[in-house]
């Protein structure tokens, strides 16, 4: 009676989803949890723990070229009855050297101790004994600082500091800075208020720093100080924040990240191309033709804010920039015979244009592009078109394959952005034109303000630095399905990020060409793929992501071809890409996973059955609403494959699982990715979705938190991430049918 109690007693803070660190509390007087307790021992079910709350974590970095100083401010709430005594405890990536290290908890500095990897996974392992929770293992290998607190008072804060500085290691070109946040894979402890910021500074140029985890705002103060920082409310983080950066003195730096967990399949790899921190000067000089839907379905609000965007846009033109303004509606005009150069004069002219224009008439989409098309200042010159509309061509060539044909026969430096406003218009139209100026589209909904959506893309697009950029490889690795295929134009204060696969090890060379006012530019960079490295497990999810929404895209924009809609399906399913075209499909396939108990060792493992008839079935009805040209579900198909197209970081992949929420209907699905592949959480069991496939290889079954478990763990590190998901899980590994599961 006495275990059970000091169980039930026993209070946990994050330690399914821990923010920065955590403390492992319990009443005072109690048994010391991290010794070991006698094993085996038939474990009680305990009754539902008491998380403390983290009510706020303000985290702030300061880099000085390679020397890393992090201060952690969190605030806990103990919302038991029970006054309660503590360790804080906190994972710090393997290999790092801390010169300095303090705490104050509750305004008082207290000492703190250091532990090395060993005795922190004896620690990690004693805790999973004790509270029947693996999500440190996540951790395990790594060092560990750890303080005990008390008291932790009822029904009252607690603050603590933490002030520490690293080395940081440069591997491949580029540094690594790595914040530990947690995992989510169990619904608690959110943070309330979270605040992150780093300040880089650097004796060199700073290039291609890049944040692959959760979103952030990325501001280039100087060619030599980058600032990151983001702010959230009720925030839960998916993974550790990691930034990467690199320094060099070229005016285009690239920097490149590889993952290869199995030397049997393919590896990955994430190149960022950056052009630093660029001046007025360094901009390229642009020609750009604004093309403004004046129909009368435009009438009232969506006129006034379309105007509204054009005018912020024509204010923000680049000194040396040419513009031309066309309307159109039952026929196009032109602002100017030709494309203008921006003066004072120029902008005033425009902005009086803008005024004045009014709504009538019906949608001439063919004598707009005829008229944006025909003109052109120079060759030399990158060329913008900035089209936006509201409907379909009622006017003139309303045939999508003509309209499309006449913008096949662009000049290559063309570029026609697209803006597609409600739910009335043609996307395989915009989708196509877009597709085939190597650009992209945006979607506005009728709910969303078409002034907002419009200022924020041209802020982005508005400099150009570098176009028609090209990226081949030589060596021998063989590289394969890049994303994109076709690489973006390089801005003023973004980045390009090509991910794609390699097919073994060995030196690469990357060379990215492009054009800087009218001259050809090249740039080298050596690359080591190698035959496995477990870091950077992120980049496999990303590419996924990126692959699955060019292959909806191609769906889409060119038919249902079998072997795409095959590819689409395993991808998604592999790597828990959730879309409205394979979620329903993934679904059903981990129900019929999940059909597997692993309750005891011996227990007979059932047939997984499915029908056939059924997928095909709901394949056919999902292609035929992917090809929809119009309407609201065509819209949001194609801004879901826009989205994917485009991800940067796993919070965007997150972003787009949540935005297709609804297609799961009643089903559900809770995903989680641990070594580059995601995992299925089927009532309360995790799946791996690669057993559909390996169904035929030798089971092993292991029961949780036993010695073989830990010796599993011991012999594979590499197993830690796939553990830290729960007490029951199935997944491949070695040639086997892995089943952990929980006793009792």
């Amino acid at each position: 009676m006495k275990y059970i109690t000091l169980i039930a007693i026993t209070i946990l803070l994050s330690l399914s989803g821990f923010s920065g660190g955590f403390i492992i509390v319990q009443e005072p007087g109690q048994p010391n949890m991290f010794r070991r307790p006698p094993m085996p021992r038939p474990h009680p079910i305990p009754r539902q723990q008491l998380y403390l709350q983290v009510k706020n974590q303000a985290v702030k970095v300061s880099i000085q070229d390679h020397c890393a100083t992090t201060e952690n401010d969190q605030t806990f709430f103990n919302p038991s009855n029970r006054r309660l005594e503590g360790h804080f405890i906190f994972p710090v990536p393997k290999g790092t050297v801390i010169d300095h290290f303090s705490m104050f908890i509750n305004g008082k500095e207290t000492e703190a101790e250091l532990l090395d990897a060993q005795k922190a996974r004896d620690i990690y392992n004693n805790i999973v004994r004790s509270m029947r929770d693996p999500a440190l293992l996540e951790y395990a290998g790594q060092q560990m600082m750890k303080v005990r607190i008390f008291p932790i008072e009822p029904k009252s804060e607690t603050r603590v500091k933490l002030s520490y500085s690293e080395l940081l290691k440069k591997e491949d070109h580029t540094f690594n800075y790595n914040y530990t946040l947690g995992s989510t894979k169990q619904p608690t402890n959110n943070i309330g208020q979270f605040t992150f910021y780093a300040d880089i500074q650097s004796s060199t140029k700073i290039k291609n720093v890049y944040c692959p985890t959760i979103e952030m705002d990325i501001v280039q103060k100087s060619s030599k100080q980058s600032v990151l920082s983001t702010e959230k409310s009720s925030f839960k983080a998916a993974t550790d924040i990691k930034i990467y950066y690199t320094t060099d003195a070229n005016p285009v730096g690239m920097s490149v990240l590889t993952h290869r967990s199995n030397k049997n399949e393919k590896g990955f790899f994430l190149l960022d191309v950056s052009p630093g921190f660029v001046d007025k000067k360094e901009v390229a000089r642009k020609d750009i033709t604004f093309i403004l839907d004046a129909s009368g379905s435009m009438n009232g609000e969506k006129m006034d804010q379309a105007k509204k965007a054009l005018s912020f846009c024509v204010n923000n033109l680049n000194k040396n920039d040419h513009f031309q303004i066309i309307r159109f509606s039952t026929e196009a005009e032109s602002l100017f015979d030709e494309l203008k150069a921006f003066d004072a004069n120029s902008k005033e002219e425009a902005i009086d244009y803008i005024n004045n224009l009014k709504t009538i008439g019906g949608t001439n989409i063919q004598e707009a592009l005829d008229i944006a098309l025909a003109q052109k200042s120079s060759t030399d010159r990158p060329h913008m078109i900035v089209f936006l509309s509201d409907g379909k061509p009622t006017i003139g060539e309303m045939n999508e394959d003509v309209l499309v044909t006449k913008v096949k026969d662009h000049p290559d430096n063309t570029r026609i952005f697209t803006f597609g406003i409600g739910d009335d218009i043609n996307t395989h139209l915009l989708d196509r034109i877009t597709e085939e100026t190597n650009a992209y589209r945006t979607y506005i909904s009728p709910e969303e303000d078409i002034e907002i959506k419009v200022s924020n893309f041209y802020t982005k697009v508005s400099s150009p630095v570098m176009t028609d950029l090209k990226l081949t490889f030589k060596g021998s690795p063989r590289i394969t399905q890049k994303q994109p295929a076709k690489l973006p134009d390089l801005f003023k204060g973004s980045s390009v990020t090509v991910m794609g696969r390699y097919d073994k090890s060995g030196p690469v060379t990357a060379l990215l060409e492009g054009m800087v006012e009218g001259k050809k530019q090249q740039f080298e960079m050596e690359i080591s793929m190698p035959e496995t490295s477990n870091k950077h497990e992120f980049i496999a999810p990303l590419w996924a992501a990126r692959r699955v929404g060019f292959l909806l895209d191609q769906i889409k924009i060119n038919g249902a071809d079998k072997e795409l809609i095959e590819e689409t399906t395993l991808l998604a399913k592999k790597y828990g890409i959730v879309t409205p075209y394979t979620s329903y499909l993934i679904v059903e396939d981990e129900r019929q996973l999940g059909r597997i108990r692993p309750t005891q060792a011996g227990a007979p493992t059932p047939k997984i059955m499915s029908s056939n008839v059924a997928k095909e079935a709901i394949v056919k009805e999902e292609a035929e609403e992917m090809m929809m040209d119009s309407g609201e579900s065509s819209v949001y198909n194609s801004s879901s494959n826009q989205r994917l197209k485009a991800v940067k970081n796993y919070a965007e992949v997150q972003s787009n699982m949540a935005v297709n929420k609804d297609s799961l209907g009643s089903h559900g699905l809770n995903i989680a990715n641990a070594n580059g592949r995601a995992f299925y959480n089927n009532q309360g069991f995790w799946i791996d979705p690669m057993l559909s496939s390996n169904m035929h290889l030798k089971e092993r079954k292991i029961a949780f938190a036993s010695e073989e478990y830990f010796s599993l763990l011991q012999q594979h590190p590499e197993l830690n991430a796939i553990v830290a998901l729960g007490n029951n899980i199935q997944f491949v590994f070695n040639n086997e049918r892995i089943v952990v599961f929980e006793e009792g």
